[in-house]
């Protein structure tokens, strides 16, 4: 299955640091909730793991007792096994749609995923997030968010803009990518992303990390 993202699964690494502002620290943050999660060895399921930066990000920092790899692209889930070798680890090629996991993950992360979807795809795969978590599991996601007004996107995109040119982007491939708001990917307000997490059956849910791009949520089942 092909890779959706922005970039070629051989380029990612370098590309998704010049354009998402924040990345490392985003997973630093995502790492850091799981360590005060719990102290037992963890079961959990990454989806859409592309090259596999929130396991390089959580590994050794967190028992693992299961890693489940899943990415719709083959060629990222082929890096992510050139990479990683534990025992723990397992590989799916697979879209969140051809997931079936039932009660079985602590913790479901879901980064710079759901955006690529809309709205009725967004809340099944949400559903196939519950679904797959330990009742008192948590799910953490990451995505782009849509600002509350035009004034606020313009804001919004221009601050986006701004940051990819100060680190190395030329104009043209920044304004490429740009142009895919509400095209190639499709962003819901903040507001919006937690009634989806409270309406898919989440118990409580919130923001736990926010740049001038992206959102970073955590629910609980």
């Amino acid at each position: 299955m092909n890779n959706i993202s922005a970039f070629a699964a051989s380029d990612y690494d370098s590309e998704i640091i010049r354009t998402v502002p924040f990345y490392e620290e985003l997973y630093r943050q995502i790492a850091e909730t799981a360590k005060v999660f719990g102290n037992k060895p963890m079961s959990w399921l990454d989806i859409g793991c592309g090259t596999g930066k929130t396991a390089e990000s959580v590994l050794g920092k967190i028992p693992l007792e299961r890693f489940v790899f899943a990415d719709i692209s083959a060629e990222m889930i082929g890096i992510s096994k050139s990479r990683f070798h534990f025992s723990e680890a397992e590989f799916i090629v697979s879209d969140i749609s051809g997931l079936s996991f039932f009660g079985e993950f602590d913790i479901v992360t879901a980064v710079l995923v759901g955006h690529y979807l809309k709205i009725p795809e967004r809340k099944a795969a949400l559903e196939k997030c519950f679904r797959a978590l330990k009742k008192g599991g948590i799910l953490i996601t990451a995505e782009n968010f849509a600002p509350s007004g035009t004034v606020l996107e313009k804001l919004y995109l221009k601050r986006w803009e701004s940051f990819q040119l100060e680190h190395g982007k030329d104009p043209e491939a920044c304004r490429r990518h740009l142009e895919r708001y509400g095209k190639s990917y499709f962003p819901i307000t903040i507001s919006e992303s937690l009634d989806l997490l409270r309406d898919c059956g989440f118990a409580e849910s919130e923001v736990f990390a926010l740049s001038c791009c992206q959102a970073a949520f955590i629910a609980v089942k």
